[in-house]
């Protein structure tokens, strides 16, 4: 954790590199958007349940961080 808080110093959440956290959010984040072609094909779907699956992200991302975190 490169944090200098009282939470990282802490057993609250597992110690993790801040580069690499933020990578991956980033990657979670940008990808459905970048490769929208491609996931579409890959994972049949139209246009209005891509954006379906698009609006679920935001929840599965939290979760995933959070999960993460976890000690």
């Amino acid at each position: 954790c490169d944090w200098s808080s009282d939470v990282c110093s802490s057993d609250l959440i597992r110690k993790i590199d801040g580069a690499h956290l933020l990578v991956s959010v980033f990657a979670m984040v940008m990808y459905p958007f970048i490769g929208r072609p491609i996931l579409k094909m890959v994972l049949r779907k139209d246009e209005g349940q891509y954006e379906s699956f698009i609006d679920e992200r935001p929840d599965f991302i939290i979760n995933t961080i959070l999960q993460s975190l976890k000690p």
